[in-house]
């Protein structure tokens, strides 16, 4: 338990529990409580994935139940394995769900960060820069070509050249002529690539050709559907992100029960698809692990549209939600007085006063009325630091 925080990280964190919003990662990391369990198995896929396994973890809770509060608490651990990160959520509003492919992936390569600062940096082109000084002693001095790819693949700094979209490769081998030959313009729309940037194949080709290609063939431009494109690119960025140096990379998808209030049943449907190759890992990744988090409603959702008219999808996620998911427990009393203790020592930090003895007395009843209307933890919280608002000298 940390009890050193600055008066300012004390206050941030404390309006952002007054928001029901987690706060940032070394105060989320000092209120987590009750989930040694599920952090140990955590760990322990983390620990899989640095050795160049595939993970899947799903997390069942319902809302308020602290799943954002775990996911922020597993991006710590991964970052203390020097993983890459992204968090993000399907959000219906901005149409990023998974019956769009490509919004996904550029929701998952902007939000990329390595470490505990809240806005994650752009990480794209510090990894290609890495992966470049590898690559370029082995491409030197043959012919500057796409198939050049063979060669990277053969040194183990890209994954075997099937399982590498054309269009990913064409990206590649661009980025790191462009580099050789000093050509920054056309370096950035191979990185554009990655982004996930509107870009017709003629202008990467074009873009590759100045830099130094001597001929290319890529095929069509990938769809904004075409999932095995987007999430495959996502796969070969986690390698050579690994041969650069870093440990894996780590992808915390929350609130997937959106999935279920599309409108359009294909609509559904085709994300339901997208998801079941991530969850089986189609795109043969390796190095990686995927978090989804959703509430019970998502299962209720999908059991309707099974019921509807069946689909391809049940009896194997059924297994999957039976082997890799976890519902988050409800709090012991134990860990509601220990969380309400923490929480105290968070307030003092940020208002300058010991709330300790004010507190005691007062957290019986507290927790008492929390159980008997059976909100949730994020409520519990909220409520909480509303006490001791009242109790600390500020009220």
């Amino acid at each position: 338990m940390q009890a050193s925080w600055s008066r300012a990280e004390a206050r941030r964190a404390i309006k952002a529990l007054r928001d029901g919003v987690p706060p940032e990662l070394s105060v989320s990391r000092a209120l987590t409580v009750g989930q040694d369990r599920l952090l140990g198995d955590m760990e322990s896929e983390l620990n899989s994935a640095v050795r160049g396994g595939f993970g899947v973890r799903i997390i069942v809770g319902n809302p308020g139940a602290g799943k954002s509060h775990l996911l922020k608490h597993i991006r710590s651990l991964a970052i203390a394995r020097n993983c890459l990160i992204s968090y993000s959520s399907q959000d219906l509003s901005s149409g990023i769900t998974l019956n769009r492919p490509d919004l996904v992936y550029k929701e998952i390569v902007k939000r990329l960060g390595s470490s505990d600062a809240e806005e994650p940096v752009e990480l794209l082109g510090d990894v290609l820069s890495r992966w470049s000084a590898k690559a370029l002693p082995v491409i030197r001095y043959k012919k500057p070509t796409t198939g050049l790819i063979y060669p990277l693949a053969e040194q183990g700094l890209v994954p075997p050249v099937e399982q590498v979209p054309r269009r990913t490769r064409l990206a590649l081998v661009g980025y790191v002529l462009s580099r050789q030959a000093a050509k920054p313009d056309e370096a950035r729309i191979m990185i554009g690539v990655f982004q996930g940037m509107k870009l017709e194949n003629r202008e990467v080709i074009a873009a590759a050709m100045r830099g130094g290609l001597e001929k290319a063939y890529s095929g069509f431009t990938p769809s904004n559907y075409d999932d095995a494109y987007w999430f495959g690119q996502l796969a070969s960025f986690c390698h050579i992100a690994r041969t650069g140096g870093f440990g894996g990379l780590v992808v915390l998808l929350d609130e997937l029960e959106s999935l279920v209030d599309l409108v359009r049943s294909d609509s559904r449907n085709k994300a339901y698809r997208v998801l079941q190759s991530l969850f089986f890992n189609k795109y043969k990744s390796a190095g990686m692990l995927m978090v989804f988090a959703f509430t019970p409603a998502f299962l209720t959702g999908l059991e309707e549209d099974v019921a509807a008219g069946g689909n391809e999808f049940s009896e194997k996620w059924r297994e999957l939600l039976q082997t890799r998911s976890v519902e988050i427990p409800p709090l012991r009393n134990v860990d509601v007085i220990s969380l309400i203790g923490r929480l105290a020592s968070l307030h003092g930090s940020a208002f300058g006063w010991d709330p300790a003895s004010a507190i005691v007395s007062r957290q019986a009843a507290l927790v008492d009325r929390w159980r008997r209307t059976g909100k949730s933890v994020r409520d519990l919280v909220k409520a909480a630091i509303h006490l001791l608002d009242d109790l600390g000298p500020e009220s």
